[in-house]
């Protein structure tokens, strides 16, 4: 008989240990996309700038250094 109840016992917390983590799973993986999401339009406003930079660049070439300096 105590078997029977330790083994009853035992199903209940791995019930609800599984039950804890059904539920948080959904609420991790909203919480994740979420960061991606994010992630992703950082990228993107990256991109956009280093396309503007670059774009400066070709169309405005540096200046030649003074030679009258040295």
């Amino acid at each position: 008989m105590e078997l029977i109840g330790g083994f009853t016992i035992m199903l209940i917390l791995l019930g609800l240990c599984a039950a804890a983590a059904l539920l948080s799973l959904p609420m991790l993986v909203w919480g994740l996309h979420r960061r991606i999401e994010q992630s992703l339009v950082t990228l993107e406003r990256l991109e956009e700038r280093t396309a503007r930079i670059e774009q400066y660049i070709t169309h405005h070439p540096p200046p030649l250094p003074d030679k009258r300096q040295g």
